[in-house]
């Protein structure tokens, strides 16, 4: 067996727990502590560009980050002859950071939407 194949499991797994806390790095934040000191310029300067903003009549503004995008996974129990039978396709929804600003620019709250 060669060096990388006797090491493989530990690269995957290492591999994995470095993907996964890339993925975390937005919704690890402690944003209840952020509210009220937190502006429209530090979330731009951190997360960049919203993926969706609008205003509202009275003067506040929610903006939406893409956090992670869906994911489609396939579970396949078993092939015949050619082709394959019993596939379960399933999703996870897009995960969205919504952030709520006041009309000074501050903000007042946020939430985390699946869509």
């Amino acid at each position: 067996m060669s060096w990388l194949g006797k090491r493989l499991p530990w690269v995957i797994l290492l591999s994995c727990l470095l993907f996964e806390a890339g993925c975390q790095s937005y919704g690890s934040a402690d944003w209840q502590k952020r509210v009220g000191s937190y502006t429209m310029d530090d979330a731009v300067k951190e997360l960049g560009p919203p993926d969706r903003q609008a205003s509202t009549s009275d003067g506040f503004t929610v903006a939406q980050w893409l956090v992670a995008h869906s994911r489609v996974y396939s579970r396949n129990p078993g092939m015949a002859g050619w082709g394959f039978y019993g596939s379960d396709i399933s999703s996870t929804p897009d995960l969205y950071l919504q952030l709520t600003f006041s009309k000074e620019g501050r903000l007042t709250s946020w939430k985390r939407l699946q869509k």
